[in-house]
This record gives C-alpha cells, structure tokens and sequence, in this order.
C-alpha cells in the first residue's frame, strides 16, 4: 500500500468517526428527514466545490451515464443510511 493510499485510508476512518459522532449528537434535536437533507446538502456542496477546483486546475473530468447510473444507487443507499441512521437515534 502507498503512502498516498494510506493517507486516504486513515483520513476516510476519521471522517467516518466525525460523522457517526456529529449523527449521534446532532439526532436528539433534529427531525431525521431534516437531518437527512442537511447532511447530503452539505455533502453535495463540498463536493461540487472540490469538483470544480480540480477542473480549475485543468485536469480533465471524466463522466459516463453507465457510471452516473451506479452513482444514482449509491446516492440514495447514502441517503437511506443517512436517514435509518437518525431515525435509530432518534428512539
């Protein structure tokens, strides 16, 4: 494994242990559907951002409907953790 890999490997462990710790303390006062829509709505924005800053930088942004078609599954499999997530901690 690179060095590189492993950088992305650790820093993934830490967002996921930022996430799972912000869904537990943020569920008690939020609505899980309101949740739901804040997470992936700031989700999608940084997204962009970045995606637009690599584009900036010149390098090419490769796209194709077969990948956009597995995209939009794991979008709403995201949105459906996102959402059983808050619903869990809500009860």
């Amino acid at each position: 494994m690179s060095n590189l890999a492993l950088t992305y490997a650790l820093g993934a462990g830490v967002s996921m242990a930022a996430y799972v710790i912000g869904l537990r303390l943020g569920s008690t006062g939020t609505h899980p559907a309101l949740g739901t829509a804040i997470v992936t709505g700031i989700a999608f924005l940084i997204n962009v951002a970045v995606t637009l800053a690599v584009k900036a930088t010149g390098h090419a942004i490769p796209f194709s409907m077969t990948s956009a078609y597995c995209l939009l599954v794991v979008g709403v499999a995201t949105a459906s953790v996102n959402l059983c997530t808050l619903l869990a901690y809500a009860n």
